[in-house]
């Protein structure tokens, strides 16, 4: 062990800190070491140094530039319930995670990033309430942090506040302009607004960054669909099957375009293929009715919409054209 700062508790612990090793050590007053804090290795960025004061422990991590205040008799446990809380979130394990974290917090660990990783772990369990809650905490602590921001727009996203979400993603921007997944769930954002043009112009943005990104190709075809741009659309979904027909969602965005460009019959086998398997199922079940309806094969019309009534018995639209 090379000691590179040693302190002394008010119960007369003597704590030494390793930077060789990044670790933390715990002595009685008769130098009988009583732990070895290990999981403090991975906190302890080189070189660091330890210092008490009105009964706090302070750990100065310059590696890290920062900080950290603990009261005494709390301050190896909080950080390592955080440590802990943070082992688990990256295994996946949320709810373990946030049990570990919150005591962290209750300890005197009140860090930005703790509540960040709370956040984050709300929101994997789709608590998104208490992700916004903790979000705004990390936010709060680090304005700068563009993940968090980013994050937190995510989660006003799933509850449908398309204002403070599109507020967020501006923020990432104004810090990161060229952050790509905030300029593609900003553009989704506008589009759920009906603000098309703003919609437009940051998938643009997406694909001057990432020209090859089909998620945005996908979503600027359909903002050209909704502006009747049908030319447009039917332009980029083709390309994208070209190059990956098994794009369903690109399948079934050209179907629409055919069926608003009244070529039926385009429609009716680009619907067929869609409606066989997929997400897309019931809704190119419908359009393929309607679309069957405007050729004049009524029967086959009918079976489609009785099929979508099976699959879902309230669809308003297939029970109107039954009537």
């Amino acid at each position: 062990m090379t000691p590179t700062s040693i302190a002394i508790g008010e119960m007369d612990s003597l704590f030494v800190t390793d930077y060789l090793n990044n670790a933390l050590y715990q002595f009685d007053n008769s130098g009988k070491l009583i732990k070895e804090h290990l999981l403090v290795k991975e906190l302890l960025k080189q070189p660091s140094a330890i210092t008490f004061s009105n009964n706090f422990l302070y750990i100065i991590n310059e590696g890290k530039d920062e900080i950290l205040q603990f009261e005494l008799k709390h301050a190896v446990t909080g950080i390592e319930h955080e440590l802990l809380g943070g082992r688990y979130f990256e295994k996946g394990f949320y709810k373990d995670a946030i049990r570990e974290l919150n005591t962290a917090i209750e300890l005197g660990n009140n860090s930005s990033d703790i509540h960040y990783l709370l956040g984050i772990s709300y929101y994997n369990l789709k608590d998104f309430q208490s992700s916004i809650e903790h979000l705004r905490i990390a936010v709060r602590g680090n304005p700068e942090d563009t993940e968090a921001i980013f994050q937190l727009g995510n989660a006003y996203h799933r509850i449908n506040d398309f204002n403070r979400a599109i507020e967020s993603y501006q923020r990432v921007l104004s810090i990161s302009p060229g952050h790509l997944l905030a300029h593609y769930n900003l553009a989704e954002a506008y589009l759920k607004t009906g603000d098309l043009n703003n919609s437009e112009r940051h998938f643009k943005d997406v694909l001057q960054i990432f020209p090859d990104y089909i998620d945005a190709k996908i979503g600027l075809g359909r903002v050209l669909l909704k502006k009747n741009e049908n030319r447009q659309a039917e332009k980029i979904f083709s390309e994208i099957l070209r190059r990956n027909p098994q794009v369903r969602q690109a399948r079934y965005s050209l179907a629409l375009v055919f069926f608003k460009q009244r070529k039926y019959q385009k429609a009716i086998k680009a619907f067929s293929k869609v409606s066989q398997k997929g997400p897309y199922y019931i809704d190119s079940l419908y359009y393929l009715g309607l679309s069957y309806k405007e050729v004049g094969e009524k029967q086959k019309a009918r079976e489609s919409f009785k099929t979508v009534l099976r699959l879902k018995p309230n669809h308003q639209g297939a029970k109107k054209q039954l009537k």
